[in-house]
């Protein structure tokens, strides 16, 4: 999997920052075992001022939302539990997993690495003509979109490259692949995209119908295209028809037949493209070829032509013939934990497995993301000091339901993670400088998006020198919150929140959406997390 740790990617960061927030927000996701735990701590007298807050118990009572709820708070410094309640009992830890990817991306890789997606032929062109084969060769770069295949396309046409006459291939490089991050999730989710070391767009197409969505203004026109902020080609390879059967599922999906086994079919129940025009984002599941027939659009806007693409491996040694590297892991990472993207996590969590590992994926696992989430967990726990079991991780993004963590295994993570052990890989001046920022030390701490602890009303102040960063973990009926608070004593904590009611969550004949109930749910266990780290705040 290349990777590379010095050179500047070359596209403007500004604009590249601008596209992957707003492609990242869209793709983020939607709606038992025991843990070593630390040893116990006397709970600290509250601290003067105005009235006393509520307590844990106290707050618990009156917030927590249904099922269970538990949490641990841990004293950087000593490690000891400085409160608990459930520390030892398994959730689901949602999103906040993605702390554990983060984590090993930054020991495994460091956080200056690099993601390269190259152009390769088998030889130089001759007069505009390759006489041989012409690659996609994917890296991994989670970030990879249309705006940097244009960019591509013309490298490749600054080279002099008019015309290919042999075969042009789609590799995905060294990473495994998938159909879909988790197999629960509804097919139409675009969170649960397929996965690839050769993605673009976190592997989501956007369809649009009416009259924006028609190449002549049509009413009724249905198009897809592989949008970025400015190229927005075309798609061919996915095919999206109307159903007009009332009955119709809202959407359903399979895979070509014959000649064409690798193109998609959707068909969408026509009775629900209301309002007369709209778009929604739906996952790629041939990501390989989706980016290659981007690329051919784009490259033939910049003239240069190239045949309809197939798999296959990239020419070695090969002539490269454009290159485009990703921004620093460090700030891939970032827009990772505050915008939650799942396909950001399996591929950066895959790419610190592969280079863990020091070989290529596991040709024998059926399953690689369960497979690279297991060690990740076994990592974890290590680390941790915790009980192999009080750490168990389906994949790195969270989105499976079936992952399980304990309070007090997450919270010892946290706090080893600040502490050192992630490595010295995991440290650059870049990082550092960002660190001393943050309310925690450590790189990861840097990484994690701040969280308000302002007073509710009724609540007594929260001190002006206390702050908190955070992870945040979603899924219908659980709910997670991982991070480091620094309260107002000038003390620093490593904490876990987690709530599920898994009982309400099986009842569910439709995981696509979240009825009133289900929001109300969120709602309430929101409210608990933060009543929770204002109370440690104040009285800690």
């Amino acid at each position: 999997m290349p990777i590379s740790r010095a050179s500047k990617p070359p596209f403007s960061l500004r604009r590249a920052a601008a596209l992957l927030g707003w492609l990242a927000a869209l793709a983020s996701a939607g709606p038992l075992w025991a843990a070593g735990a630390p040893r116990a701590a006397p709970t600290p007298a509250a601290r003067p001022g105005s009235e006393t807050p509520l307590d844990a118990g106290a707050i618990v009572a009156r917030l927590a939302p249904s099922g269970r709820a538990g949490f641990a708070l841990i004293d950087l410094q000593s490690g000891a539990m400085v409160e608990g309640r459930e520390a030892a009992r398994p959730f689901p830890p949602a999103s906040t997993a993605k702390a554990v990817a983060a984590a090993r991306a930054l020991a495994a890789l460091g956080p200056e690495a690099r993601f390269v997606t190259r152009l390769v032929a088998s030889a130089p062109p001759r007069e505009g003509v390759l006489r041989g084969d012409l690659a996609l060769a994917g890296g991994g770069d989670p970030e990879l979109d249309s705006d940097a295949l244009a960019e591509m396309a013309a490298q490749a046409a600054a080279r002099g490259l008019r015309r290919v006459e042999g075969a042009f291939l789609a590799d995905r490089g060294a990473l495994p692949a998938g159909p879909r991050i988790d197999p629960e999730q509804p097919e139409q989710a675009a969170y649960n995209p397929a996965y690839s070391g050769l993605s673009l767009n976190f592997n989501r197409v956007l369809f649009s119908w009416g009259a924006e969505g028609s190449a002549d203004g049509a009413a009724g026109g249905l198009r897809l295209e592989a949008r970025a902020l400015r190229a927005s080609p075309a798609v061919t390879g996915i095919v999206i028809d109307a159903a007009p059967a009332p009955s119709a599922p809202l959407f359903q999906r399979e895979d070509g037949r014959g000649d064409a086994p690798e193109r998609e079919l959707w068909q969408v129940n026509a009775e629900a493209l209301r309002p007369a025009e709209g778009r929604r984002w739906l996952p790629v599941r041939h990501p390989e070829l989706y980016a290659a027939e981007a690329l051919r659009a784009l490259a033939d806007e910049a003239g240069v032509s190239l045949p309809a693409p197939r798999l296959g491996a990239a020419p070695s040694p090969g002539v490269e013939l454009a290159r485009r590297e990703s921004r620093p892991l460090r700030q891939i990472l970032r827009a990772m934990l505050r915008h939650s993207t799942n396909l950001t996590a399996e591929l950066v969590g895959l790419a610190a497995d592969a280079a863990e590992g020091r070989a290529g994926p596991r040709a024998e696992e059926a399953d690689p993301l369960a497979a690279a989430g297991a060690r990740s967990s076994a990592w974890a726990a290590r680390l941790a000091g915790a009980a192999p079991a009080s750490i168990k991780l389906r994949n790195h993004s969270g989105l499976s339901a079936q992952s399980r963590v304990t309070p007090a295994a997450m919270a010892a993570f946290l706090r080893a993670a600040a502490r050192g052990a992630l490595g010295p890989r995991a440290r650059s001046p870049e990082l550092d400088a960002e660190a001393a920022e943050a309310p925690a030390p450590g790189p990861l701490a840097a990484l994690l998006r701040p969280l308000p602890l302002r007073a509710a009303p009724g609540e007594p102040p929260v001190p002006e020198d206390a702050a908190a960063v955070a992870k945040t973990g979603t899924l219908l009926y659980a709910r997670g919150l991982a991070g480091y608070l620094r309260a107002g004593s000038g003390r620093v904590y490593a904490f876990a929140i987690y709530s599920e009611d898994l009982e309400r969550r099986a009842r569910l004949a439709d995981l696509s959406r979240a009825d009133h109930a289900a929001r109300a749910w969120m709602t309430r266990a929101v409210a608990f997390e933060r009543a929770l780290l204002r109370s440690w705040a104040v009285r800690f």
